[in-house]
């Protein structure tokens, strides 16, 4: 990849795909291979910045943007996994809005923003937690909380997955931060119709509960 440089795009279409089947094969002992599969996609990511622009790139790409990689045992493996998701998302736009925009699909593939902070959350929390870790999470954070400017909606994505089955607190969230209007059947309509600041404000919510 860093050999061919721009004209790797030609290879895209069968890189992504081998790479996520590949790290799909791995097992947990499987570090080393986990994290050079990472560290490629990564490189490539950063060839060519505009790779997960078109449409259904993203889908292509969602095995090795997993938020359940960065909750991998090995520290070297969660950082490389928060590298290349932190340039996947650095490397759309932002404040691109609407069904199908690059980043909208990015944080959807991903599983939503919720689990997305939650596996951070818990690099954070681990025993292999050092500063570049810290730093990359911090970094991922910055460009989620762009995200959920963009579309406050994607604050709802896998949450009722990780996070509602749990049940404490979620009135309490509402209440709190006022981003919904209801109880627990209204959050995704409340957060979809919230000002993006409190839909930030509600994903945290949330995630203290998890803590």
């Amino acid at each position: 990849v860093e050999q061919q440089g721009a004209s790797a795009e030609r290879l895209v279409d069968k890189l992504i795909p081998a790479f996520t089947k590949a790290l799909a094969r791995t097992t947990r002992a499987d570090w080393e291979e986990a994290y050079h599969i990472l560290v490629a996609s990564d490189k490539l990511i950063a060839a060519l910045p505009k790779v997960l622009h078109p449409t259904g790139r993203a889908e292509q790409a969602a095995g090795l943007l997993s938020p359940a990689i960065l909750a991998h045992k090995h520290p070297w493996v969660q950082l490389a996994a928060s590298r290349l998701l932190g340039r996947a998302l650095g490397s759309v736009d932002p404040q691109a809005q609407g069904q199908g925009a690059p980043c909208e699909e990015v944080v959807r593939v991903c599983g939503g923003a919720f689990p997305i902070f939650r596996s951070l959350a818990a690099q954070i929390a681990g025993e292999g937690y050092d500063e570049k870790i810290g730093e990359q999470a911090l970094r991922n954070l910055i460009h989620l909380c762009s995200a959920l400017h963009a579309s406050p909606v994607l604050g709802t994505i896998g949450v009722q997955d990780d996070a509602g089955g749990e049940g404490e607190g979620d009135d309490d969230d509402d209440d709190a931060e006022g981003a919904t209007a209801g109880g627990d059947d209204d959050d995704e309509d409340g957060v979809a119709k919230a000002a993006p600041a409190r839909a930030v404000k509600w994903l945290f919510a949330r995630l203290s509960h998890v803590a």
